[in-house]
């Protein structure tokens, strides 16, 4: 009789137990019951996917995208079976939360939301025998299943499914860059590091108000060249990443059919031009390994790298996902400092990363390529490194979540600048420390800051073109002369180092409107 009692209170809780986890698992046991919890399951799948090939983004850059967006749902959806004990209204249910998540992005998506529950609630109360659940979600996961064969087809018959495939080829980790081979000592390694943003030193000083004086004189003491007439020869990322690495301008890239041929910010033709590029071609074919860091902006991301290196921060598409699901607006509320810490923690990442590469050996020359996507906004860091706030919507931002003439946002643009000068010179140090073999360092912008307007702000600011331009050519002082421009670069590398006789081309800037970004202005050959 006294062991009875203790024995009691564990057997109801383990049956307790059983019908809770029978219940949770009850639509997956049973074949009908499922089509109740496929088309929930789908909805997600195909937008994702959707944006992806629109956006000719990386698999990998929608992998975690995916694998939480099924996690989540399939919780919420056993959730819901539980406290609806049927699986084809917890389906219904599930994309009704979806339509409450996205209301918050379209007042009328809202509106829809608020008449579709009440018309589901109204048909559940009233028990309209003539209406069958089971049939409702049969016919969305058909519907579903549909869009998403319609999603992979279309995406087939563009190509847009074939590149999406070739990128599967991501470079490895830096743990594999170690080749047994015995390789030429004399051929440099080509560490290239692109400051989003930066603008040139006298738009510095006249339009920030900013000595960059200092900074210059540190890296002429440790021997680089700093152009003091540098220019972009376009003023956007994606124009000069793919004319730099093709060696020539837009019109004369294989993979891009011309300057106004599509979206460049969104454009699978610049991933590939970007990706598959003449500079890596000549450079592997002299032996040389392709290193490659992750700046977060994956229309730009160098994944078929030889190694790639990427922190695992959030990225351009994940931003994007949050955005127009309105769960950026929640994340905000919940934790408000997590969007800042994020680009806080890329910029310090890629600074991190170089010095990593600089110490890891190899018998390898390499081509290292980073990307850091500062001074450009977002705006994270004061001159010393206090985090400045940022909403999660901003955080890959292509405008300046303000006026340009803001003096404030100004004064912040500036204070990022000195913070990024404070993680470049000890950056470099590590570089030139830990080098093995004669080592070329290039520090430049990928164009100028876009905080200065003209009188009609719709018009192109000569600013946007003057980009920094500073390299460190060991042997070769001097080497691009005052007026550099990245198309450039490399054939001057090439041919000083390698001897590979690649053509110099003249020297041309264009500017792009605020209205069209694919509307480029020659810039006066004169123009400072």
């Amino acid at each position: 009789m006294t062991t009875a009692e203790p024995i009691a209170a564990p057997v109801r809780t383990h049956r307790l137990g059983a019908r809770v986890r029978a219940a949770a698992l009850a639509p997956y046991r049973h074949r009908g019951a499922l089509t109740g919890f496929l088309y929930p399951l789908e909805f997600p799948i195909v937008l994702i996917v959707w944006f992806a090939f629109e956006v000719g983004v990386s698999p990998y850059a929608m992998a975690r995208t995916t694998i939480i967006a099924l996690c989540v749902v399939t919780a919420l959806l056993s959730l819901l079976y539980v406290l609806l004990r049927d699986a084809h209204r917890a389906g219904i249910a599930m994309m009704l939360i979806y339509l409450l998540i996205g209301s918050g992005t379209s007042p009328i998506v809202f509106v829809t939301f608020i008449l579709a529950t009440a018309i589901v609630v109204l048909v559940d109360r009233l028990h309209m025998r003539r209406i069958s659940w089971a049939k409702i979600s049969g016919g969305l996961s058909t519907f579903m299943s549909i869009l998403l064969v319609i999603t992979f087809v279309q995406a087939g018959l563009d190509g847009r499914l074939e590149r999406a495939l070739g990128e599967l080829r991501q470079g490895g980790g830096l743990s594999a860059t170690v080749s047994n081979d015995q390789m030429d000592p004399s051929k440099p390694d080509i560490y290239v590091i692109i400051l989003d943003g930066y603008p040139r030193p006298d738009t510095l000083k006249s339009s920030f108000g900013v000595d960059d004086g200092p900074f210059v004189d540190e890296l002429t003491n440790r021997g680089f060249d700093v152009a003091a007439n540098s220019h972009s020869n376009y003023p956007g990322t994606a124009f000069t990443f793919a004319t730099m690495l093709n060696m020539a301008y837009l019109d004369d890239i294989p993979q891009i059919a011309g300057p106004h041929a599509g979206d460049p910010g969104w454009s699978g033709a610049y991933l590939d031009a970007i990706n598959q590029n003449r500079v890596f071609d000549l450079l592997r074919g002299q032996g040389y390994q392709i290193v490659a860091t992750g700046s977060g902006w994956e229309q730009l991301a160098i994944r078929e790298a030889d190694v790639y290196l990427d922190g695992g921060q959030l990225n351009t598409y994940e931003a994007v996902m949050l955005s127009v699901s309105g769960l950026s607006a929640i994340i905000q509320r919940i934790a408000p400092n997590w969007g800042g810490d994020q680009a806080r923690s890329r910029i310090d990442g890629d600074f991190e990363e170089l010095r990593r590469v600089a110490e890891t050996p190899s018998n390898q020359p390499r081509l290292v390529i980073s990307h850091v996507l500062a001074p450009h906004p977002p705006l994270v860091y004061g001159p010393n490194g206090e985090a400045l706030p940022l909403d999660l919507e901003h955080e890959f931002s292509l405008d300046y979540a303000g006026s340009p003439t803001n003096p404030e946002l100004r004064a912040e643009y500036a204070g990022q600048v000195t913070y990024v000068n404070r993680q470049v010179l000890p950056t470099v140090d590590e570089i030139l420390s830990s080098a093995r073999r004669p080592t070329v360092v290039v520090l430049m912008s990928d164009h100028g800051s876009r905080l200065i307007t003209t009188a009609d702000s719709t018009q192109p600011s000569p600013e946007s073109d003057r980009n920094f331009f500073a390299t460190l050519t060991p042997g070769h002082q001097g080497l691009f002369g005052a007026s550099p421009t990245p198309v450039n670069l490399f054939p001057h590398l090439l041919d000083t180092y390698l001897g590979l006789n690649v053509p110099i081309l003249a020297d041309r800037s264009y500017l792009i409107t605020r209205t069209d970004p694919q509307e480029f202005t020659p810039l006066p050959s004169d123009t400072p």
